[in-house]
């Protein structure tokens, strides 16, 4: 089964207040909106959310996702295989 694997680049301006990067940049990776997270939440899909901020910006910052798992950007390749196969992963910083 291949894994899904997509990411959620978000910019906290204030807490609660997010932009999302411009549709019009081109790019390999797969992304999603925060309207469209909101959405795989709201319905309950099998959706692992990563948040992957290092550890100054994850512990400075009262801004967390319901249900969100915190790994590292440098911890993500040691912890890759342990992750769900059936669940789409989104990896989102700030």
């Amino acid at each position: 089964m291949n894994r899904i694997l997509t990411i959620l680049v978000v910019l906290f301006l204030l807490p609660g207040v997010a932009q999302t990067q411009s549709q019009e940049q081109k790019s390999d990776d797969k992304r999603i909106t925060i309207g469209d997270l909101k959405r795989k939440m709201d319905r309950k899909e099998a959706v692992l959310i990563i948040d992957a901020r290092s550890g100054s910006s994850y512990l400075g910052s009262s801004v967390r996702l319901k249900g969100a798992v915190h790994i590292t950007l440098d911890e993500l390749n040691s912890k890759i295989d342990s992750l769900p196969k059936e669940k789409e992963i989104v990896i989102y910083c700030t």
